[in-house]
């Protein structure tokens, strides 16, 4: 594969990543309620982490309201930026499970909740593909 005239050694696809579980494709009718035009990706560690409800509080915190929570911070955010790269600050609850990541710090009231920063940035679909896409991940994994 060719990549602006030179030869790549080596190229992870989106697709590929997909398929890996490595991203995850955000519900396409969430994105469109809120009216983002593009499409939304999060990396595995982000939907394990933020999108999937902690064991035992599937029926308290559904992975559909966790999504929409995610996605309506990228919105609220994006529309007050001017570049390509977004930092949301995330308030979420994660399960007690987890331990504390560099991301993340304590929200003062409770040791329940965490407040979490996530960066998002506009890129291209995929190799094959230069339509705008959207892809959040925690700092550090890009």
């Amino acid at each position: 594969m060719e990549i602006n005239g030179f030869k790549a050694l080596y190229a992870y696809s989106r697709k590929e990543a997909l398929l890996d579980g490595e991203q995850y494709r955000a519900d396409p009718e969430v994105t469109k309620e809120l009216g983002i035009q593009f499409p939304v990706f999060l990396t595995r560690a982000v939907y394990k982490r933020y999108v999937q409800a902690p064991i035992g509080s599937e029926d308290q915190f559904p992975e559909g309201d966790r999504l929409r929570l995610l996605c309506n911070q990228f919105v609220l955010k994006w529309m007050r930026v001017d570049s390509g790269v977004v930092f949301i600050k995330l308030t979420v609850i994660v399960g007690m499970e987890h331990s504390l990541e560099p991301n993340e710090r304590w929200h003062e009231s409770t040791r329940e909740i965490r407040i979490a920063r996530l960066d998002c940035a506009m890129g291209v679909m995929d190799l094959d593909n230069p339509a705008p896409a959207i892809t959040i991940y925690i700092p550090g994994e890009e």
